[in-house]
Order: structure tokens, then C-alpha cells, then sequence
């Protein structure tokens, strides 16, 4: 989702809660923001993968998931998650500063060179479920979104 344009902002913040109806059918959730800067994409993903059992974040100019060692388990259904993701613009890098789920505060400390595009200065977000590969059905409820960027 498309949300604004800023020439300055550097510093970026995703809060949310989330909920799974039938977390064992999911192979994990994703959660991104997105900054271009003139003609660079910096893209902040992460992805908590159930079935490897940690979080991954996105390394933009390679196109891959990278896998931290920070844990991320399947949760109980129906249980709110809260996760917070902080980020940044540094050096010409995206960097992943730290990932926070339900209190405890792990440091990311990965950095990747944005992708190439067309000129903008905007900003947004991103929610995606990832399904098994049967396609069993599930429910996601996302409360409380919240994105600051400075």
C-alpha cells in the first residue's frame, strides 16, 4: 500500500499486531515497508518462516531471503502476535536494525544495497499470508498498523 513521499526520511518503524486463525496450514507470514529514494529501492521485509523456525529478511538488490538467528515459532491460533521492526537508510544500504515479537527485542544487524527503478520519492507497506502448499485455508487479522518513518 502506497502511502506517501518524503525526500528525508531515513529512519523507518512497523508496529502491529496480528492473529492466525489456523497457524499449522501456514508456512509463515511476511511483513514490509518500502522507501525510494530518487531512482534507489529500498525494500525492508522480514518474514517469519515457521517452517525454518526464525526470521528472514529481504535482501533487495539479490532478489533472496536471508535467514537471521532470530527465533520465530508457529504461534497458538487465534493468539495476538506483536512484532515491531525497526529500519534505516544508511551508507546507500537498507539496514535491518531490529526485530521485536511480543517483547523481546532481537538485534538484525544486515544491511543490503537497494534495487534500481523509477525515480520516486514514496513510501509504503506490505501484509502477505503464505500458505502450505495445499492451499488450506486460514484467516489473518492485522490490528493496531502502525508506520513512522522520520
Amino acid at each position: 500500500i502506497k502511502l506517501g513521499s518524503s525526500t528525508s526520511a531515513t529512519h523507518f518503524t512497523l508496529d502491529t499486531h496480528y492473529q492466525l486463525s489456523n497457524p499449522a496450514v501456514a508456512q509463515g507470514v511476511e511483513f514490509s515497508s518500502n522507501k525510494h529514494v530518487g531512482t534507489k529501492w529500498y525494500k525492508f521485509s522480514v518474514q517469519c518462516s515457521y517452517h525454518k523456525g526464525v526470521f528472514s529478511v529481504w535482501d533487495t538488490a539479490n532478489s533472496k531471503w536471508v535467514a537471521t538467528s532470530i527465533p520465530c515459532k508457529r504461534p497458538a491460533a487465534n493468539t495476538w502476535q506483536h512484532l515491531t521492526v525497526q529500519t534505516k537508510i544508511y551508507n546507500g544500504k537498507a539496514v535491518f536494525q531490529t526485530i521485536s515479537l511480543n517483547g523481546v527485542t532481537h538485534t538484525v544487524n544486515k544491511s543490503f544495497y537497494p534495487r534500481k527503478g523509477v525515480s520516486s520519492y514514496s513510501f509504503g507497506v506490505h501484509f502477505q499470508m503464505n500458505g502450505n502448499r495445499s492451499g488450506d485455508s486460514y484467516y489473518a487479522w492485522l490490528d493496531n498498523l502502525k508506520y513512522t518513518l522520520w
